[in-house]
């Protein structure tokens, strides 16, 4: 199946924005990038993935013995030419069943959305992928990175919620795409350049003078961040002297309150770049493994002051 061009489909990433799901992107993002053809820069995150996600890749086959997998699947609706994407893989079971297989690399505090469901923006994109190619189950495989372990969510194919996709997905296309309307109200008689750069204002806009209201509205926020900046200093203030008299009394309690110290552990920290110099090709998912545990230090811990008085029933 050929590829058609990035800015002329909708992939997975976009309909999960579509959908309202996705933490990182909205509608006139997916907008911006098919119209105006922008494009999301790599960052460290994306760089990580990249680096890690082929040996995860191995260790989830040699663990799940899915030595018919079949990656980097190009995906298409069977009636509707814009909407698809790559998945990760493909596997057919000896008993002719269909699984799409979807991976990712995540970090600890991402893990209250995996351990006990996947993230709801790789829930869609990986059920929109299995919509595509009539799977009927679903592997979604996250490697948590400082922590070096995998967590595995099973996942049958939802239909009505594939359906639910496609419908909302064709009706941004026609009325968005093909009508060229940015997904925000329109203003200046319906021109979308117009609108974006009212919604996206720059700083070299003309110089007004300014209504009693706005200097009054001025003056208040200047009295409230010089207020924030005083209180803040007399917290800090206050807090020294706290942990002073504390020392290393984990806790002081009276009748209404308490004054309490928590150790917080310390959290590790990956040289990802020294990780990606050290990188070599056909690397085991132990040897990677064990590579990124080289290049990883943790940080020391810190205690946390906490000052905390009842509410008054008054």
């Amino acid at each position: 199946m050929s590829r058609p061009e990035r800015n002329t489909y909708l992939g997975g990433h976009q309909v999960a924005a579509i959908m309202g799901v996705h933490p990182f992107k909205n509608e006139l993002d997916v907008y911006n990038e098919i119209v105006l053809g922008d494009q999301q820069e790599k960052n460290g995150k994306m760089e990580r993935g990249l680096i890690i996600e082929p040996g995860f890749i191995r260790h989830i086959k040699e663990k799940h013995g899915l030595g018919n997998l079949v990656e980097d699947v190009f995906t298409r609706h069977e009636s509707t030419p814009y909407l698809c994407g790559t998945a990760d893989a493909l596997e057919i079971t000896a008993g002719g069943a269909v699984v799409l297989h979807e991976f990712t690399v995540v970090d600890s505090y991402s893990l209250k959305s995996w351990d006990h469901r996947p993230a709801e923006y790789k829930h869609t994109q990986a059920q929109f992928y299995a919509g595509n190619v009539r799977a009927g189950m679903i592997g979604l495989h996250a490697y948590v990175a400082d922590e070096c372990r995998s967590i595995t969510h099973w996942l049958d194919f939802d239909p009505i919620y594939y359906d639910q996709m496609v419908n909302r997905c064709r009706e941004f296309w026609a009325y968005h795409i093909e009508d060229r309307k940015p997904p925000f109200p329109i203003s200046n008689g319906g021109d979308p350049a117009a609108s974006i750069a009212k919604t996206y204002p720059t700083d070299n806009g003309e110089t007004v003078k300014a209504s009693q209201y706005l200097r009054n509205a001025a003056m208040l926020y200047a009295h409230a961040r010089d207020a924030a900046k005083m209180a803040d200093e007399a917290k800090k203030a206050a807090a020294a002297g706290l942990k002073y008299m504390m020392a290393d009394v984990a806790k002081a309690s009276w009748d209404g309150g308490y004054i309490s110290n928590k150790n917080t552990k310390g959290r590790a920290k990956i040289n990802w770049e020294g990780l990606a110099r050290s990188m070599m090709g056909n690397m085991t998912s132990s040897e990677i493994e064990m590579l990124i545990q080289t290049h990883t230090e943790t940080q020391r811990g810190s205690r946390q002051l906490r000052v905390h008085f009842q509410k008054s029933d008054t």
